[in-house]
This record gives structure tokens, C-alpha cells and sequence, in this order.
């Protein structure tokens, strides 16, 4: 596995992939941050949603790009049990 750091929306992720799928990925979250930026003033205050609308927008056969924003989703709640278990260690 590998760990890449996206940038969407003015905000830095960083998601384990696949050896081999890095380019793929961040080929991935470059056009999310595209159809998010073409959202202009239609944003929600709520970030989440925000990202899950911009992978709607991506064509349908890229179905991986909705795989990719559900890990994104769930990456702060992941990140908040990983600190919780490495403070028990």
C-alpha cells in the first residue's frame, strides 16, 4: 500500500492506495477539485457535502471517484481512532 496526499478543495488529504495506483488517484482527486471549483457559490457549509456533490458531477463510469470520496469522508473519523489507539499504546 501507498500513501498520497491530495489536495482537494484547499484542503490536503492523504489516502492509502494500491501500489502502483498513485497517478490514478490523484488524476482522481484533481478532476473532484475541478468539479468542485466549478461549483463557484453554490457550496454548502458543510464540506463533506460539498465533495460528495463534486464526485456526482464526474462522469458516471468513473464510479472509483465515489469510492474515493466515502474514504474521504470517513479519513477525519479514521484519523480520530487512529490517534485514540496509538495514545492507548
Amino acid at each position: 500500500m501507498s500513501d498520497v496526499t491530495l489536495s482537494i478543495g484547499g484542503r490536503n488529504y492523504t489516502v492509502s492506495c494500491a501500489d502502483g495506483q498513485e497517478d490514478h488517484v490523484r488524476h482522481l482527486a484533481s478532476v473532484i477539485d475541478g468539479k468542485l471549483s466549478a461549483m463557484g457559490n453554490n457550496l454548502s457549509s458543510n464540506d463533506a457535502k460539498n465533495l460528495l456533490f463534486a464526485a456526482l458531477l464526474v462522469e458516471p463510469w468513473w464510479t472509483l471517484s465515489a469510492i474515493c470520496v466515502g474514504y474521504l469522508l470517513l479519513l477525519p473519523y479514521s484519523l480520530l481512532r487512529y490517534a485514540r489507539f496509538k495514545r492507548r499504546g
